[in-house]
């Protein structure tokens, strides 16, 4: 896999964080010869801190309408692509 269907396959995977910082760490592991652990923490650290509030602790994605939370039902429905009417 090359780093553009990487980074696509991140973004796939709703973790834009680490897509957006990819290839600046991965410089960075080479220029540093940094340890595969230290390159993955740098990682997850970066999508971490990336996080806008839109993700519940499960890590789904949920929105507020008029500052009424939706159920959790409907939160996942709308993870998975279903839709809610």
């Amino acid at each position: 896999m090359n780093l553009i269907e990487l980074e696509r396959a991140l973004r796939q995977l709703r973790l834009g964080g680490i897509a957006a910082v990819l290839e600046t760490r991965l410089h960075q592991a080479q220029a540093e010869a940094m340890a595969p652990i230290d390159l993955i923490s740098s990682l997850v650290a970066d999508e971490l801190t990336s996080d806008t509030g839109t993700k519940e602790a499960s890590g789904h994605v949920c929105v507020e309408l008029r500052s009424v939370p939706l159920s959790h039902s409907l939160c996942e429905e709308s993870n998975t692509g279903g839709h809610i009417v």
